[in-house]
């Protein structure tokens, strides 16, 4: 089925205005989603397609681009270039409606192709046929699988929050598509200076709003809390304050608050990430670590982050985290360039150790401390980046 669903996202939020739809004029990127999971739920083949301009490709704002947005019968999302011939044909104000049951007379001279597509709108024909088959480039991108990752290295200025949203950028490049969210659980956090705010809300108010029963069976419950970024990712930040809007300390996330928060989360995205603060004695960062998958320890090659990485991990083990050699990948990342003789020394200890090992190089952009961006990050900090991802979900 092929769904006129044309839509235009603005870089506040990526939100989705409709352009024909009986569907709601304004609508947050989740619910777009939704919207085409529940189309394509109500199709027999599962299969539904839409136009979406100032969207790229790789699901992020992009002014003036045009995206092939594509839901297959397993509800899996991809996006794939397409190009303004066929959003002109799709918008065209369509003539009357050509029935369908019955031939029509002959036409006097051959319609143009945009002007057939335009008016097989008006008939309930295949909608976007010859526009939307040259624009599938035949390359499906990665699907992400259910994964959790945690960065955690008790070392503050360890670069954990660098090395998340770097993860984050590189998964979304490779998906295609908003399926994957970092959610800062670190009380002093500074994911929200380095990315995009357009949420209203915090991780406090949606630990607080997961606690009830049949929060998130729809998508749309956690628009308020997810900060949209332009490459196709989400977050979910901490709030700036330690005092709540009526004047009192906000308490700190708990074990049950993160798992709630995990369980919500999931109903919307398959790959997300914790990053988490420096008091490994904290139950926030004891419930994350306990359900990651995979485990980051960013480390900086000096021996302050070494040492207290190594006595994370002892700890952890002592409590009962097993399988750690199999969960845990170190991450050489420094907003200076290291010292090479110690990275050389402690490089060759975990190597000896059989500790699996993987890098993200200095990159000027990211020692700029403003927002990290995809598109500004060196060539080699991008195939780094994209490198670590594809180790995660190996």
């Amino acid at each position: 089925m092929n769904l006129l669903a044309t839509a235009v996202m603005s870089p506040a939020g990526l939100k989705v205005a409709w352009v024909e739809h009986d569907a709601p004029t304004d609508l947050a990127a989740v619910d777009f989603v939704e919207e085409l999971r529940s189309a394509a739920a109500r199709t027999p083949h599962g299969d539904v397609q839409a136009l979406v301009l100032n969207m790229s490709d790789r699901a992020a704002y992009a002014a003036g681009a045009v995206a092939l947005v594509k839901i297959d019968s397993a509800g899996s999302l991809r996006c794939l270039p397409s190009d303004a011939l066929a959003w002109d044909a799709a918008t065209r104000p369509a003539p009357a409606p050509i029935q369908a049951e019955l031939p029509g007379p002959p036409a006097p001279s051959a319609p143009s192709p945009a002007t057939r597509d335009a008016a097989q709108i008006g008939g309930g024909l295949d909608l976007f046929s010859s526009s939307f088959t040259a624009a599938d480039s035949g390359t499906a991108p990665t699907s992400l699988p259910e994964v959790t990752v945690v960065t955690a290295n008790t070392k503050g200025g360890a670069s954990k929050t660098t090395v998340a949203i770097l993860t984050m950028l590189a998964a979304a490049h490779l998906a295609g598509h908003n399926d994957a969210a970092l959610i800062d659980i670190n009380p002093e956090g500074s994911l929200a200076d380095h990315t995009v705010r357009t949420g209203v809300d915090d991780v406090i108010g949606l630990a607080k709003a997961a606690s009830v029963p049949g929060f998130a069976q729809s998508p749309k419950d956690l628009t308020r809390f997810l900060n949209w970024q332009p490459d196709g990712w989400a977050s979910v930040v901490c709030p700036h304050s330690i005092v709540s809007n009526d004047g009192g300390l906000i308490t700190d996330l708990s074990q049950a608050d993160v798992e709630a928060v995990i369980a919500a989360m999931r109903r919307a995205f398959s790959m997300l990430l914790l990053d988490t603060g420096n008091n490994a004695k904290d139950p926030a960062w004891q419930a994350a670590v306990a359900v990651a998958d995979t485990i980051l320890v960013p480390v900086q090659w000096d021996p302050d982050t070494m040492v207290r990485a190594q006595r994370m991990l002892n700890d952890m083990a002592r409590v009962g985290h097993t399988r750690l050699k199999e969960r845990v990948i170190f991450v050489g990342s420094s907003a200076v360039r290291p010292n090479r003789k110690q990275e050389k020394t402690y490089r060759a200890a975990l190597e000896r150790d059989n500790w699996r090992i993987m890098d993200l190089p200095f990159d000027r952009h990211v020692a700029s401390k403003g927002v990290i961006e995809w598109s500004r990050l060196n060539g080699r900090t991008r195939t780094a980046a994209t490198a670590l991802v594809k180790a995660i979900l190996a």
